[in-house]
């Protein structure tokens, strides 16, 4: 089954910008456009595990999956600066 993507809307290369350099507004933007896509990808893992996602605590597990990669994308991105 082929998705159709014509009306998706990205994040702005502006807001990830202001991510990357802190803005806690711009990484509310990404959270919200992306939850959605992260509870899908949460369950998923849960079932193909042999975990019934209701005995998870999604809502903790969400909250360390977006401090990890508020982390992640901040060193990769810092260190892509000091390279140019």
């Amino acid at each position: 089954m082929q998705k159709n993507h014509e009306n998706y809307d990205y994040v702005s290369c502006d807001v990830i910008r202001r991510f990357i350099n802190g803005d806690s507004k711009a990484f509310e933007i990404v959270m919200k456009r992306y939850e959605n896509y992260l509870h899908r990808c949460l369950t998923a893992d849960a079932w193909k595990y042999g975990i019934n996602p209701k005995d998870l605590e999604l809502q903790d597990l969400k909250q360390v999956v977006w401090m990890e990669y508020d982390q992640i994308m901040k060193r990769k991105f810092r260190n892509k600066k000091r390279q140019k």
